[in-house]
């Protein structure tokens, strides 16, 4: 696989929105090369579900441009929410869901 796809990590930020509750934005860490592959499509209350595998070069655990659940990688319109990262020794891979 060639990982040939710059992807834009993110976390998210929860910022007051004047009201007493909060807005959600999306805080850039930094840019990755990665490879994208579909998985499995499943629906839910209606709403379509695409999973994703995200294969990147590995990071050193506690850098800033290590992804971690709950953050989510940005190809361009697209952005794929983390739900797992496995450490595959050269590589990791991000377990994600595409949202929609």
């Amino acid at each position: 696989m060639r990982m040939n796809r710059p992807l834009t990590l993110e976390t998210p930020m929860d910022l007051p929105d004047g009201m007493g509750g909060v807005r959600r934005q999306w805080r850039a860490l930094g840019r990755l090369w990665g490879d994208v592959s579909a998985g499995t499509v499943r629906e839910v209350s209606g709403v379509y579900r695409v999973s994703v595998r995200v294969r990147v070069r590995a990071v050193p655990e506690g850098s800033a441009s290590r992804p971690m659940r709950g953050q989510r990688l940005r190809d361009g319109t697209r952005a794929f929410r983390i739900r797992a990262v496995t450490d595959e020794g050269e590589n990791l891979i991000c377990h994600a869901e595409e949202e929609t």
